[in-house]
Order: C-alpha cells, then structure tokens, then sequence
C-alpha cells in the first residue's frame, strides 16, 4: 500500500533510542509492508539513517501528493511498530490507537480531510505505540520500547540476567560507533 508520512520537522527529529522518530516511522512503515514511501517536510529533512542503512527508498516533497487510492497515512506525533503498520496494511481500513485508548494519526485513508482516520474503524495496537509530541512523550516511548525487549520463551536465566545485563549493554552501546557484530564477536570470544 502506498504509504505517505507527513513530518514535523522538529518532532520528527526526536531521538528516540538513538534513530529520529521520522526514521523509526519509515522503517516500522517499510516492515509493515508499506510502498512507495513519500515524506512530506516542509523543512530540514531529520536524519533517516537507518532506513538508508536499509536500502529502504523514500521521496522528500514539499507538498502532499493527491491521493487516488487507499493509502496508509502516518504523522510524525506517534510511535508505532511494524506489525501493528502491517494490521491496517492487511486490514486495507481503519486508524490506529495507542492500548489506552488514544487516537493515534496513523491510519488508511483516502483524503486529507481532517485528522487521519478520525471517522473510521479503531484498531488497537498490540504493540509498543503511543503518541510523540514533547521530549516527555519521547522519553515515554523510549522507555516502553525497551520494556518491550523480551521473549515469551526467555527463562530464568534470561530474566533475571541476560535481559537485564543487555539492556544495560545496549543502552550504553547505543550512542558509539560500536556495531552489533562487534558486540557479538566480543561475546563469542568471551
């Protein structure tokens, strides 16, 4: 489905566990099965790093595009993950909203009239998902993501010591130049 994401520059530029939100936004878009991915900025471009690691292709305009088919629309104010991007692609319908509740401005829609997906279908987010639109939200939705590392499967080992110990790892790692396969060879030898 094409996917069109409209970016505040100044909230698209929040960091939120080291990547801008615009870049979380387009890879989480990309996952969930979005195509033909366009931003809309009307400014400086935040960093898209990530998704250029990923080979994953994007459009900068100024103006939004004129729709003519259902397309998934996303604003830079919220968080969101792949499969929850990869429910409304599949649904083909219908807006997103955070597990409280909350509207969020993420849905399939078909014009630009008023807020994205305000008259349709709620679907609820079954992951991390949230609003982002103050250095205090993005905090939120940093801390929920991490939260969110785990694994139905882990043990006891993995959630007394190894999760722990790795988020603690990963925190810090985060903002160096230290790449996950360093982390992985270090660990292999040790």
């Amino acid at each position: 489905m094409k996917t069109i994401i409209l970016c505040d520059p100044e909230n698209g530029s929040r960091r939120i566990a080291a990547l801008t939100l615009l870049d979380r936004l387009v890879v989480a878009a990309h996952r969930g099965g979005g195509e033909g991915i366009v931003i809309v900025c009307d400014g400086e471009t935040p960093a898209l790093t990530r998704s250029q690691a990923l080979g994953i292709e994007t459009s900068i305009v100024v103006q939004p595009p004129p729709l003519s088919e259902k397309t998934l629309l996303i604003e830079t104010a919220c968080l969101v993950q792949a499969r929850d991007v990869g429910r409304l692609i599949e649904a083909g319908e219908g807006r997103l909203a955070a597990a409280d509740q909350r509207d969020l401005p993420v849905g399939v829609v078909t014009d630009y009239k008023g807020p994205v997906g305000r008259e349709q279908k709620r679907m609820v987010a079954e992951g991390v998902a949230g609003p982002v639109i103050d250095a205090d939200s993005a905090r939120q939705a940093e801390r929920a993501l991490w939260a969110s590392l785990g694994s139905s499967t882990d043990g006891m080992v993995d959630t007394w010591f190894n999760r722990p110990l790795g988020r603690v790892l990963s925190k810090t790692l985060i903002h160096t130049p230290v790449s996950p396969n360093q982390v992985s060879v270090f660990a292999i030898l040790v």
